[in-house]
């Protein structure tokens, strides 16, 4: 499945509903997402707040407000 969408930040929008209901019906093995190349530093950090972020499930919408 390839799935293109806008860059949002509001984990309520109708846009992230359907992509979570596109995960559950189609159940992928793996996600891959498109990003731009960045310094080691970003993404060093960026993977430090997504540990703090991803340390719980429920901070789903907190990772998509501030990733967009």
């Amino acid at each position: 499945m390839y799935l293109g969408t806008l860059h949002i930040r509001d984990p309520n929008s109708e846009q992230v509903k359907n992509i979570w209901d596109n995960f559950k019906d189609f159940k992928p093995d793996c996600i891959v997402y498109e990003q731009y190349i960045r310094p080691q530093s970003w993404v060093d950090l960026r993977e430090s707040r997504m540990k703090e972020v991803l340390l719980d499930d429920t901070m789903v919408p907190k990772l998509i407000r501030f990733y967009g």
